[in-house]
């Protein structure tokens, strides 16, 4: 898994702050169904997805690609920012589906931006996670923590 600050050219264009890379060893990594923490939010943070790009389908033990179910979202709802969407079999932007998190989220308490993958097989396989071969997903988020608020 890969963060990266966006700059400000691609800040203007995109309105998020950062990118979360997450390739296939990552996704082989974690256990299905279950969340795993992928970025760390104090409290007084307020976090919005603005975008998903799937780069690469992914593919399992076989080579073939089956549907992955992904949700984000944090402790206190697993699908806060992202309901169970399937990524899979076609690269490109993906439409994320939002509620709340629209306009951000406040955490009033410290917690966790949590992702879960569900793998859906295809009628003759049994891929799980960590059978995984191939597959690049890009989060877009914006992140501001209002404890670090210039005074006014």
């Amino acid at each position: 898994m890969r963060t990266r600050l966006l700059g400000e050219m691609e800040n203007d264009r995109c309105k998020a702050d950062f990118v979360i890379t997450l390739d296939y060893t990552d996704v082989a990594g974690f256990t299905d169904g279950a969340a795993n923490a992928i970025l760390s939010v104090p409290a007084g943070a307020v976090v919005s997805l603005l975008g998903t790009v799937l780069e690469t389908p992914f593919a399992f033990f076989d080579g073939e690609v089956v549907g992955l179910n992904v949700e984000l979202g944090d402790g206190g709802d697993t699908d806060r920012y992202l309901e169970a969407t399937q990524m899979g079999f076609f690269a490109g932007y993906v439409t994320k589906t939002l509620g709340v998190a629209d306009n951000g989220y406040a955490y009033a308490a410290a917690d966790t931006v949590d992702i879960i993958f569900t793998v859906v097989p295809e009628e003759s396989t049994t891929p799980n996670l960590s059978t995984c071969t191939a597959g690049r997903l890009h989060l877009y988020l914006s992140y501001h923590d209002l404890n670090k608020a210039p005074n006014s």
